[in-house]
């Protein structure tokens, strides 16, 4: 597996909702998503999408546990965006996405993702 890029762009971060809804794959009734990983450190993040109006992120141990919605992403390109690195570099299993990505949270609920450093796809999850 690659090592995390040593530096992050903080210009163009992601805002992260906490999953509520068992339909949205969460377990999360936090208002916030919750993390202990709340540190400058890098983690390694899997994106999903499964043809709904949002994306799926979360760490392996699901400490993150929370969706990137499609509606308020479209105008930035930001969902455009992720979506085309996903299609070239990400995993696909029928009309579903997924890939491996290096992340660092920047605030609250925003996250740094590392789209021109993406890892290996073999990653054991």
């Amino acid at each position: 597996m690659s090592r995390p890029p040593t530096k992050f762009s903080t210009r163009d971060p992601i805002g992260i909702h906490p999953t509520l809804h068992p339909i949205q794959g969460g377990r999360n009734t936090a208002k916030v998503p919750p993390m202990k990983k709340a540190s400058t450190e890098p983690f390694l993040l899997k994106i999903q999408d499964n043809n709904t109006p949002w994306l799926m992120i979360y760490d392996r141990s699901r400490e993150l546990d929370a969706f990137f919605k499609r509606g308020e992403n479209d105008a930035t390109g930001k969902w455009g965006r992720l979506r085309r690195v996903m299609e070239e570099k990400g995993i696909k299993v029928g009309l579903n996405m997924k890939i491996y990505c290096w992340a660092k949270r920047t605030g609250e609920r925003e996250l740094s993702v590392a789209l021109d450093c993406v890892p290996e796809q073999d990653v054991p999850w």
